[in-house]
């Protein structure tokens, strides 16, 4: 009997110590979330920020890009523009050069001048 009484005694002796035990998981795990919350929230607000920059960058890299485009187009249209100019430069100096080797180079008269030269021709045969 006096293992039962002495066992009862240490239970009722532990018993306040099971119940801290219990609360004392309780306020961890209540810390616990409030902790994973605070992370969580500085991660979200972290990945936020980087969103933004991310944005940014890219609007700078998009007018960056347009107006490389430009200039880009730009280059291209005076670039064929030297191209005509240079090849009829290298036709003007074959003509001076040669002009009846070259003549398929000659640009094609124009209707006023084709008349004049006409009438011309035959003001000199006559």
């Amino acid at each position: 009997m006096s293992d039962l009484h002495h066992e009862k005694a240490a239970a009722v002796d532990q018993k306040p110590l099971i119940e801290f035990y219990q609360r004392s998981g309780k306020l961890l795990r209540i810390l616990e979330h409030k902790a994973m919350k605070k992370y969580f929230d500085s991660l979200r607000v972290e990945s936020d920020e980087r969103q933004e920059k991310l944005r940014q960058q890219n609007s700078i890299l998009y007018e960056y890009l347009t107006e490389l485009e430009r200039q880009f187009e730009a280059v291209v249209t005076e670039s064929a523009q030297h191209r005509s100019r240079k090849g009829g430069m290298l036709a003007s100096f074959a003509l001076t050069l040669d002009p009846q080797m070259y003549a398929h180079l000659a640009p094609p008269p124009a209707a006023g001048e084709a008349a004049a030269s006409s009438l011309g021709s035959q003001l000199g045969a006559a």
